[in-house]
């Protein structure tokens, strides 16, 4: 007889997010798991927001444009430079025809 298999309890992900000046330091998943919590992130947020700061996502899924999108409105004006952003989030925005996205830098290394 088989014994019971043990399941545990997932963690929930949990991003960083840290500003500093006019700089967001993002960290972790930006999925639709992740997301809708950092929508209320957005409150404690102090424009203008002109970087931010992707190095240290993880993953993302089209849930990330949209969180991008809503930071466009802390930068005073258009949209802050995302810096270091995952190649996969490049071609989302470009799939989505989102060219006034700006990444940085604007192509990435070989």
């Amino acid at each position: 007889m088989r014994s019971p298999r043990k399941t545990m309890a997932s963690e929930p992900v949990r991003n960083q997010l840290a500003q500093v000046a006019d700089r967001l330091y993002v960290s972790g998943p930006l999925t639709l798991e992740t997301v809708p919590s950092l929508y209320a992130a957005l409150q404690n947020l102090s424009p203008p927001l002109r970087r931010v700061d992707l190095q240290a996502v993880e993953r993302v899924d089209s849930s990330a444009l949209a969180w991008l999108l809503a930071l466009c409105p802390l930068a005073g004006g258009g949209s802050p430079t995302f810096e270091n952003p995952p190649e996969n989030l490049r071609t989302l925005a470009r799939l989505y025809e989102l060219d006034f996205l700006r990444f940085s830098p604007s192509e990435p290394a070989s």
